[in-house]
């Protein structure tokens, strides 16, 4: 029996449930502790996400950007992520994905402090625009970054 790639699209479902669960299952492996299997399926949900252009999927692509800098953290391994970060924040910026805009934003900051590059995390904030309608989550994630980083200053 053949299956054509239109039925095959109806068998995996829209794209937006399947990044809720790939969500879930990335959420599920981080929190068991299976930091391997998690950095190496968030690097296939990646891309996955690379590939569609949604404005459905900002939020839970957003989240997934999010989910796989914690499956890299965790292995120690963030500073290797940050060049996907880039290209994922240089997406959402074309994009207009502000969701993902200031997630990213964050999960950039977070590599750049768990580093001590505190001068790069300023030019990075000064290089760049935090967006105005991100969530108050965002915003205080954002604010406390920046307070880390004018701590250090002084």
């Amino acid at each position: 029996m053949h299956c054509t790639a239109e039925r095959q699209q109806q068998l995996a479902g829209p794209p937006e449930i399947q990044l809720f669960l790939y969500d879930l299952l990335l959420m599920k492996l981080i929190d068991d502790g299976d930091y391997k299997n998690a950095k190496e399926f968030g690097d296939f949900v990646y891309a996955r996400l690379k590939n569609v252009n949604l404005r459905t999927l900002d939020h839970l692509g957003a989240k997934a950007m999010y989910f796989i800098a914690l499956a890299n953290e965790k292995m120690g391994l963030l500073a290797s992520v940050r060049p996907l970060m880039f290209d994922s924040y240089k997406t959402a910026c074309l994009r207009k994905d502000l969701i993902g805009q200031a997630t990213i934003t964050n999960v950039i900051l977070r590599s750049y402090l768990s580093q001590n590059l505190y001068e790069q995390a300023r030019q990075f904030i000064i290089k760049t625009t935090f967006p105005q309608s991100s969530s108050n989550n965002q915003y205080s994630r954002y604010l406390y970054y920046l307070g880390r980083i004018k701590a250090v200053q002084l």
